[in-house]
């Protein structure tokens, strides 16, 4: 059997290690890698410039609606405050106190011997300014606005004759006015009138000398209603 002598056989063993070298292989990936981290940084920085471009578009643009902007928050403001008051008018309208409605039920909350001589209704207005106030803290500077106020004080004042005073004929009439219905859900107590001050000296009636009368006052005060504007 003849024998084969490969005289190559060393120089292909060469070749084979020379290829199998890790260094030769890791310089191959480093070199993939740092090509793939170049095209992703390529990406950014195109991208960055993109978006510079939109960002110059859009404070270009800005400039030129800034100045509109300005004219239609304003507006949109003068039309909220409008708005508002509306609001509180209609509000005010549909809940303010109606005297007919009190002169109806004090009409028939009369007692005999008790003669009414004056009603006098008394309604006034406290108003309250808005204000804006300046809070001074470690985060900073806030202003807080604080709404202004309309306070509603009512009051009924009825002067009458009790020409039964031996009897205490007011007392009774103070009650038929308490115990109204209408008096009773308007002035939220049970005790809604009150004698003010005291009552006057005995007077002989100008009409019927024989009859005697003495003068008293009642007043009730309605619950003060506050709206804000």
């Amino acid at each position: 059997m003849p024998i084969r002598i490969n005289l190559l056989a060393e120089a292909q063993s060469a070749e084979d290690l020379r290829r199998r070298d890790p260094v030769k292989r890791a310089i191959w990936i480093g070199g993939f890698c740092v090509a793939l981290a170049l095209l992703w940084c390529g990406k950014l920085q195109l991208d960055i410039w993109r978006e510079g471009i939109t960002r110059t578009r859009m404070e270009n643009d800005w400039t030129t609606l800034e100045p509109k902007n300005k004219v239609l928050v304003q507006k949109q403001e003068k039309a909220n405050r409008l708005e508002n008051y509306v609001r509180n008018l209609d509000r005010y309208s549909t809940n303010r106190f109606l005297w007919a409605n009190a002169l109806n039920a004090l009409q028939h909350s009369l007692v005999d011997d008790i003669q009414v001589t004056h009603v006098r209704g008394e309604q006034s207005y406290e108003i309250t300014s808005s204000e804006s106030v300046t809070n001074i803290s470690a985060s900073g500077t806030s202003v807080t606005r604080k709404a202004g106020t309309s306070t509603e004080h009512i009051k009924m004042l009825i002067d009458a004759r009790d020409f039964r005073n031996q009897d205490q004929q007011w007392t009774k009439f103070k009650e038929s006015l308490s115990s109204n219905e209408y008096f009773k859900r308007h002035l939220k107590t049970n005790d809604s009138f009150v004698l003010e001050g005291t009552q006057g000296s005995p007077l002989r009636d100008a009409s019927d000398p024989t009859h005697e009368y003495v003068t008293f006052s009642l007043v009730a005060k309605l619950p003060e209603v506050k709206r804000y504007e």
